[in-house]
């Protein structure tokens, strides 16, 4: 089974179409919280940061030991803590988008209260998180291309996660494993036909239409793997 491309982001464009304006608030409102998350996180881990931007901005010029002072200041165990906290509300985010998109695609009422479901299967999604970034990571031990290879083989485990929130991540992996075979290449295609786009996002507020449109082909191409996946993994 070969998949059309073109009709994937097709239908994907369709989707966008049906739930706008709601597709590109949400996504503005997501990007909005990561932007406010990540200042908070950079002044927790650099209290001196700004300090030290206001002094070279009045010198003109950042200087040597301007950056050596930034650098030794250590970060308390409180803010560290804090930190840690706010990069895991990030990936739960990020995977509550997967959810938003999943409705999207599905025209199930989409609606803000997705970004928040991976907070529902918070302990399974992690430890889906983290068997996925060992996986990909030991395979990127023998070359790059390996890692490369695992990162898309093991890529629809959390929609599957969405999906069946029952499986275990370990079941959604090797599910993950089985849709793909055969398919991984088509999906590097698939994300390489993004380039231009993610080129384009340097551009400010590009990124709100480029985020759901990347997001909700990648899920065309999972309905697809499913629907021609005979037994248990079909939909």
């Amino acid at each position: 089974m070969t998949l059309d491309r073109a009709a994937l982001k097709r239908e994907a464009k369709l989707s966008m179409r049906a739930n706008s304006p709601k597709v590109y608030l949400i996504t503005l409102l997501l990007l909005a919280v990561f932007y406010l998350l990540t200042e908070l996180s950079t002044r927790l881990m650099f209290p001196q940061l700004e300090v030290e931007l206001q002094l070279a901005l009045e010198r003109g010029i950042l200087s040597e030991d301007m950056v050596e002072r930034l650098l030794s200041v250590r970060p308390s165990f409180s803010n560290r803590l804090i930190t840690y906290a706010i990069e895991l509300m990030t990936v739960m985010l990020s995977l509550g988008y997967l959810s938003f998109c999943l409705n999207v695609s599905r025209a199930r009422a989409p609606g803000v209260r997705d970004l928040f479901d991976g907070f529902g299967i918070f302990f399974r999604l992690l430890w889906l998180s983290i068997l996925y970034g060992v996986l990909v990571f030991l395979w990127s031990l023998l070359f790059v291309i390996p890692g490369i290879v695992a990162a898309y083989r093991y890529s629809m485990a959390f929609y599957l996660m969405f999906d069946e929130p029952d499986k275990s991540a370990w079941d959604c992996l090797q599910a993950s494993r089985a849709l793909t075979q055969g398919h991984k290449g088509e999906l590097f295609v698939l994300d390489l036909s993004f380039l231009g786009w993610l080129i384009l996002c340097i551009i400010p507020f590009v990124n709100v239409y480029v985020m759901p449109y990347y997001n909700l082909s990648r899920i065309q191409f999972y309905e697809a793997l499913r629907r021609g996946m005979p037994g248990q993994y079909a939909l």
